[in-house]
């Protein structure tokens, strides 16, 4: 939670209220940012399906199966999150639509031999139109 819009001087809190050390600059810009985007860490919401009891990775980590319906957002409108997007995806081109990204991250949150499922489509996610280059 961030107790200030002072990048400079900022101070986080403890879930308790109670500030912890002061905040870089970058600290703080990657804590608003973390807290505008609202990212979702896969690993840390769902560590059974990662990490043993001792915390050492799993050597099956992921998920058995990877339900989805993937926004169908057209490259143009996402255009402010492409650098993060080119570094995160293999799969990254430049004019590729948001689903793509969508799609590799499925892929990624499997366990070896777990399947990307829906209920109208082969390939495991619902596709609404041809997944076809824009026009």
């Amino acid at each position: 939670i961030i107790s200030s819009n002072d990048l400079a001087g900022a101070w986080a809190l403890r879930p308790d209220g109670q500030p912890m050390l002061p905040l870089s600059p970058g600290e703080m810009r990657r804590a608003a940012l973390a807290q505008q985007q609202r990212f979702f860490h896969w690993e840390l919401e769902f560590p059974e399906a990662f990490f043993d009891v001792t915390g050492a990775r799993r050597p099956d980590a992921g998920f058995d199966a990877v339900i989805g319906n993937p926004p169908y957002v057209r490259q143009e409108e996402i255009s402010a999150i492409k650098p993060a997007l080119a570094k995160s995806f293999s799969t990254y081109a430049g004019t590729a639509d948001l689903y793509v990204y969508f799609y590799e991250q499925g892929i990624k949150l499997l366990r070896p031999g777990g399947r990307m499922v829906a209920s109208d489509s082969d390939f495991g996610f619902v596709v609404i139109e041809p997944l076809t280059p824009a026009e």
